[in-house]
């Protein structure tokens, strides 16, 4: 244990993910341990708006920077950093006002929003919400690049806490979704308080200087051109789905949906988002110095994830028939279900979230967007699929685990051949674990009374 902790001191990189853990940790570990409380003060209907209003807001967010934020961390000097950070801040205030007139246009002419599960009142939180989002974006890549891994961890247990106290505090006075939204923005705004302190001191140093800016557009030009239409398709696939579950399954099927993954993302959250985002540092640092470096750190990576990461998550996926009803309620007890069918398709997440800036690091956005298109088209297609045949709910939620799995598997592949990196034993172990798994589940489903 002493040689251990004497490694982390010596290591910056083992240092920083260790900061980083122990904020990713906390914010985790706060709203699993209010789960029970938010689970008996919402309803899953109530959810199900919640993240029907949120996927709109990531989705808008996501692309408004022109995502230059990612280059944010690869710039070769702080100067080209400082001016891509000018360049998103701008670009997202811009996507922000413009947001708010097309509101506007789109309520003067009678259009219904959110298909009518929203109040049209709560809709003019959105350009607010995009431009808070994409700030702390920018501020986390900046925190990224100048190893400011104290401050992000700090943020992260700010949102997290600051988040669960307004959605309690307004769970029990107004008792609505609105409860819901309202702590997604104030935790998201106080993160971005945290994070501003430090960018500020960074960009202080640096004025806008247009000139730059407009360079610096043009050299990293890949990234709107590629990144944005690919995070269009990833966030439609994503958050997108969302959006159609309310209209194919209904409210309470999303909401439970929705809990579901925040559930099985808590365990897998506090070693990946940590690791992910020191290692986009590192991995960036060791291209350009030691291209063999670089691909020696991804196969690694990937072996240590599946071999320390899938004995916990089962353990953790596969009890939660016997959890799930004690912490949350009678009214969750159907959550266990969309735990078992969705978690090959989260330890998927698990897996490749490392590596999801790879692409950009090597300067290949393009087969990036690619990848983008096959996971949206085999989600939406998995759900359409769903519809059109008449299935059960958990049977459509069957293939769309299936069908994600299977996106993200070629995701993997394809980034080991472009990075250069062996595929070994460790990919065909990871396809093996989830073959064995949905046909186990086939089992269950088929073995489920009233499906």
């Amino acid at each position: 244990m002493g040689s251990f902790l004497e490694r982390i001191k010596q290591s910056d990189f083992l240092k920083n993910i260790a900061t980083l853990m122990f904020g990713s940790g906390l914010s985790q570990i706060i709203p699993f341990l209010l789960a029970p409380i938010l689970a008996r003060l919402y309803t899953p209907a109530q959810f199900g708006i919640f993240a029907t209003y949120i996927s709109i807001v990531v989705i808008i967010s996501g692309i408004s920077t022109g995502r230059y934020e990612l280059a944010i961390v690869i710039a070769k000097t702080d100067r080209e950093a400082a001016a891509l950070a000018y360049l998103s801040m701008g670009l997202s205030l811009a996507v922000s006002f413009i947001s708010l007139i097309i509101l506007r246009l789109v309520q003067f002419f009678g259009v219904q929003l959110y298909m009518g599960v929203i109040s049209e009142s709560w809709v003019y939180l959105v350009p607010f919400f995009i431009w808070i989002y994409a700030l702390f974006q920018i501020f986390r890549f900046i925190g990224i690049r100048n190893k400011k891994f104290k401050s992000i961890s700090a943020a992260s247990i700010t949102d997290s806490s600051s988040r669960g106290g307004v959605n309690i505090l307004l769970g029990y006075t107004i008792k609505e979704a609105f409860g819901l939204i309202i702590g997604g923005f104030v935790g998201v705004f106080s993160s971005v308080l945290i994070l501003l302190f430090p960018a500020k001191k960074f960009l202080k140093s640096y004025a806008p200087d247009w000139q730059l800016i407009k360079q610096q557009a043009v050299v990293y030009k890949k990234f709107p051109i590629y990144d944005v239409p690919s995070t269009l398709f990833y966030s439609f696939g994503n958050q997108g789905v969302v959006v159609l579950m309310t209209r194919f399954l209904g409210e309470t099927v999303v909401g439970i949906y929705s809990y579901t993954e925040r559930i099985l993302i808590t365990p897998i959250s506090f070693l990946s988002n940590a690791f992910s985002q020191v290692f986009f540092q590192k991995s960036s640092e060791y291209y350009h110095n030691d291209v063999k470096s670089f691909s020696n750190l991804l196969a690694k990576t990937m072996k240590a994830f599946i071999l320390f990461g899938i004995i916990p998550f089962a353990i953790f996926a596969y009890t939660s028939v016997y959890y799930i009803p004690i912490l949350l309620g009678d009214q969750w007890l159907d959550l266990y279900k969309y735990v078992y069918i969705l978690s090959p398709y989260i330890f998927m997440i698990f897996i490749s979230s490392p590596l999801s800036h790879v692409l950009k690091i090597i300067n290949r956005q393009e087969y990036s967007l690619i990848l983008k298109i096959i996971f949206f088209s085999l989600r939406i297609g998995a759900l359409f699929f769903g519809y059109w045949l008449g299935l059960s709910h958990l049977w459509t939620l069957y293939y769309f685990s299936i069908f994600s799995v299977l996106s993200l598997m070629i995701s993997l592949v394809i980034i080991h051949i472009l990075a250069k990196v062996k595929i070994n034993w460790s990919v065909w172990l990871l396809t093996i674990i989830n073959i064995v798994t949905f046909v186990v589940l086939y089992d269950f489903i088929s073995n489920l009374k009233l499906l």
